[in-house]
C-alpha cells in the first residue's frame, strides 16, 4: 500500500478482485506504448490492475499526453484490452489516430 495514496495492490488485493464484478473500470496507468502495452513502475501494481481489468466489462484509460509513447518496467496489460482512452488535447490527432485504428474510442478533455 501506498501511504499518501491509500492504494492496495499484491495478494491480498488480487484474492479480493476475485469476489467482485464491476461494470467500468476507470484506471490511471504510468505509460502507455502501442508496443509494450499498459505499464507501471511496480510488478505487483502491474498484477493488480491486471485483475482489475479481466472483471470489468468496460475499461476506460485515463492518462494525460505525457502517459503515452512511454514503457515502464511492468507490464499490465495489451493496449487493445483497453475500450476507451480518456485524455488531454496534448495527444496528437495522428497519435489518436493510432489507437483508434485499434477500436479504441479516444476522447479528448
Amino acid at each position: 500500500m501506498y501511504k499518501d495514496s491509500f492504494t492496495l495492490f499484491g495478494p491480498l488485493a488480487n484474492i479480493t478482485l476475485q469476489n467482485i464484478s464491476a461494470d467500468k473500470l476507470f484506471m490511471g496507468i504510468d505509460s502507455i506504448d502501442l508496443k509494450a502495452g499498459l505499464t507501471t513502475t511496480d510488478i505487483y501494481e502491474a498484477r493488480t490492475c491486471h485483475e482489475m481489468m479481466e472483471l470489468a466489462h468496460e475499461k476506460i484509460l485515463l492518462a494525460d499526453s505525457s502517459k503515452f509513447g512511454r514503457r515502464s518496467l511492468a507490464v499490465v496489460n495489451r493496449v487493445d484490452s483497453l475500450d476507451k482512452i480518456i485524455t488531454d488535447d496534448g495527444l496528437s490527432k495522428e497519435e489518436r489516430e493510432k489507437y483508434t485504428s485499434k477500436g479504441i474510442e479516444v476522447i479528448v478533455v
